[in-house]
């Protein structure tokens, strides 16, 4: 079977690979062709007998791969490629595509308003969010979010473990999507947890790396602090999941809390100093660098961010 998969940024790039680790012919297209070229020459070398190849448009994937992945930055990218995969319907030559998995962070709504689209055309849409980060994409063990129709979900399936140690269908479509906000919403909670706790740490005069070793091994403990805490304390941001991307997901996160008459002041919090960062022009560092923020808030001094 071919497969289709549109977006080789950090996430996507190995994701599509372990999909050809998997034996799977993988067709990609990125927005940037020279993206697509580098990839394709990383499957040559890493897996000699894998037929991968680079498609021209969304539209030639369309007709050629039963299955379409997307991994794109916003709901904007997947509303423009959807809609360009439609209007290639309209070709004398009959499509392949039977469903799309939509591994992007989207707003519930506009997911729900393409699937309702794509199903005009008797196309299953997906929605896939993914959390692990780029290690986990790296390592094959991101966690998936899944909405929509269980039969479609059933056939990805055996896809969806080449690259992920865990994956649950959520329910109807969209709520994928809505699993997503509560992991961002916890994510940027701990990490502002952690911001405050290095900070305390570092003004109490600890020995950080003692603390953090060792409160990773009780109730404290998260993947934040394995992976942040070291990172943080010795101001290293260059990495990992960027401020850009978490205000795009934490405003989605608030827009569905406002429609929910939900008051959520920690994720206030987190999406207000994350813009502050942004506007700093900071948006490409690491999520982490909420710490940052916090300090320069503290300091008489108004340092620089680092």
């Amino acid at each position: 079977m071919n497969i289709g998969f549109i977006g080789l940024g950090t996430m996507g790039f190995p994701i599509a690979s372990h999909l050809v680790r998997g034996g799977y012919s993988v067709g990609v297209w990125n927005r940037t062709s020279a993206k697509s070229k580098i990839w394709l020459e990383q499957q040559k070398l890493n897996f000699p007998a894998s037929t991968s190849w680079i498609a021209q448009s969304p539209s030639e994937l369309a007709h050629m791969c039963e299955i379409i992945f997307l991994c794109v930055g916003n709901d904007n990218d997947v509303s423009f490629i959807t809609h360009k995969i439609v209007n290639s319907f309209h070709s004398s030559k009959i499509p392949a595509l039977k469903t799309i998995v939509d591994h992007s962070t989207i707003s519930a709504d506009t997911t729900r308003l393409l699937a309702e689209k794509l199903a005009q055309q008797a196309i299953e849409f997906i929605d896939a969010p993914l959390s692990g980060g780029q290690i986990g994409a790296e390592q094959g063990a991101v966690t998936v979010m899944m909405g929509g129709n269980i039969s479609a979900i059933k056939q990805i399936e055996p896809m969806i473990k080449c690259y992920a140690k865990a994956f649950e269908h959520m329910g109807a479509i969209g709520c994928g999507q809505l699993a997503k906000m509560v992991n961002q919403i916890c994510v940027s909670g701990v990490l502002a947890g952690l911001s405050e706790g290095i900070l305390f740490a570092q003004r109490a005069g600890l020995n950080v790396e003692q603390v953090f070793t060792l409160i990773q091994q009780g109730a404290a403990g998260s993947w934040q602090m394995q992976h942040r805490a070291h990172s943080i304390h010795n101001k290293e941001f260059t990495f990992g999941f960027a401020i850009d991307w978490m205000v795009k997901d934490l405003t989605i996160c608030q827009n569905m809390a406002n429609n929910l008459e939900l008051q959520l002041p920690n994720l206030k919090y987190c999406l207000e100093s994350y813009l502050k960062s942004q506007h700093a022009g900071n948006g490409r560092l690491d999520t982490s660098a909420l710490y940052c923020q916090l300090k320069r808030e503290q300091s008489k001094s108004h340092e620089p961010l680092i």
